[in-house]
């Protein structure tokens, strides 16, 4: 018995809603058969993509494909402009050991953009491996339809007035005042001197 195209394991379908696994409004997407009739279908997530619906939403389908291309554009352009700029800078409150207070994830940089750039991006279009913890330089893979780019974040340090206060009190505890300096190296001599004798 021959094996069946993975195409024809699929059915297609028209989201009516954005989905981040599965693509935008609608947009004509395949999908298992069984998560279309359990989830998509009952839940008005999606219609079948069959003569009728394709025709009732044409015109939907075709304005949403023209958002989409341009969208795409003034993220690629968006994307350059990040590229010229060298990077995107977060300044972000760190503790005396230098560990950022809270950590930075997808939503803190897309907030950056859209204060930088005006322009709304979705956190899904980040692809990090992980929270960032500390201050450094970092790359973020981001990948919206055919824009796919690294995109450089400079994460900057910066303490309170407390924090500054409470690490030059431990930095001033850790140093020896001028007169321990002057114990410590009298100490020293005299006992140098016992050896000697």
């Amino acid at each position: 018995m021959p094996k069946r195209k993975p195409e024809n394991k699929t059915i297609q379908v028209i989201l009516l809603e954005n989905d981040k696994h599965l693509g935008e409004k609608f947009e004509v997407v395949r999908v298992a058969p069984v998560f279309a009739r359990n989830v998509l279908l009952p839940e008005w997530k999606a219609v079948l993509a069959n003569k009728l619906n394709l025709h009732n939403f044409m015109a939907k389908m075709e304005a949403a494909e023209t958002t989409r291309k341009q969208r795409a554009s003034d993220i690629g352009d968006m994307v350059k402009k990040i590229q010229m700029d060298d990077w995107i800078k977060l300044t972000w409150k760190v503790n005396e050991k230098n560990t950022l207070y809270a950590k930075i994830d997808e939503n803190n940089i897309a907030d950056a953009i859209k204060e930088t750039y005006k322009i709304d991006v979705e956190t899904h279009w980040f692809k990090m491996k992980k929270k960032f913890v500390e201050p450094g330089d970092y790359l973020v893979a981001f990948e919206y339809r055919e824009v796919v780019a690294n995109i450089a974040v400079k994460v900057v340090g910066e303490m309170d007035e407390a924090t500054k206060k409470k690490m030059q009190e431990m930095q001033a505890s850790a140093e020896p005042t001028e007169e321990e300096g002057w114990e410590n190296s009298t100490e020293s001599e005299e006992n140098t001197e016992e050896k000697s004798e």
